[in-house]
Order: structure tokens, then sequence, then C-alpha cells
């Protein structure tokens, strides 16, 4: 099972009469994302494995900064796996499991230069919700129906 989705343009204007802006690519608007699954079920058990995949961002093409600058505003394409195991009863389920099994962070970045602070590097793309920034974590469910 999976699903996909690849942006062939992806513009906003801020206000009518405005030049768009184009921000394919850019943070938070990868050209390319999926997630699959594969699963394995046997009697009660059933084992699954998961994939996301983030397309590669940059913030050269907003910002007008030179790659290869002094500015690291670029996030290389990022994978994400988690696995888990679950056992189901008559009136229950138990499931354990671990994402981002590589214990993968995306790339430090720098923050954004034209911001009215100090510009350093270090940070993450954190603000656009589609990296892990947690590293590996394990978890555990467990479902009683009454």
């Amino acid at each position: 099972h999976g699903e996909a989705t690849y942006q062939l343009h992806h513009t906003e204007t801020l206000f009518p009469g405005a030049d768009p802006l184009n921000f394919l690519g850019s943070f938070g608007y990868p050209q390319m994302v999926f997630n699959t699954d594969a699963r394995l079920k046997h009697g009660n058990w059933e084992f699954v494995w998961s994939t996301n995949f983030l397309g590669h961002q940059q913030e050269y093409t907003l910002t007008g900064e030179t790659p290869g600058g002094r500015y690291n505003l670029d996030q290389p394409h990022q994978w994400y796996h988690t696995l888990s195991v679950s056992y189901e009863g008559d009136k229950w389920k138990l499931i354990v499991g671990v994402r981002n099994i590589a214990d993968a962070y995306p790339p430090p970045i720098s923050n954004n230069p034209d911001a009215a602070y100090a510009p350093r590097i270090g940070e993450f793309a954190n603000g656009y919700g589609n990296l892990d920034l947690y590293g590996r974590t394990f978890f555990v469910n467990f479902n009683k129906k009454f």
C-alpha cells in the first residue's frame, strides 16, 4: 500500500497584482513525498514496515542567496522507517513498534538570512511539519473492546 504526491508547481500571490512566488521545492513544499507500508499477517499476528520519503527542499530561490555561500539553506531528501508488530485477541489488540528506526535527524540549516536577528547555522527546518525532530521513538498501543 502506498500513496505519493508529485507537485508540478506551487505558486502563491500575497495580494492581488503582486508577482506570484514559486514555493515549489522550498521548506515545507517538497516536490515529491510518498508513504508506503508492507504488511505480513499470520494468524493473529501482523508485521508492518512503513516508509516516509520527503524530497529535496531549499530556500535559495526565495531568498536570493547563493548555494555554497555563507548560508546553508539546503535540506536533502529524508527517509524515515517504522516497524511494528501487533497481536489481536478476541476483544483486544496490542501494537508495539519503533518509529524512525535509523534515528535520522534532518541535516542542520541556517536560519532565514533576511530575519531581524543574527544568522546562524545549526537549526532545522522544523516549522514546516514534515521533518522528524524526535529521532528514534518507541510506542505501545493497547485497544480493548467492551
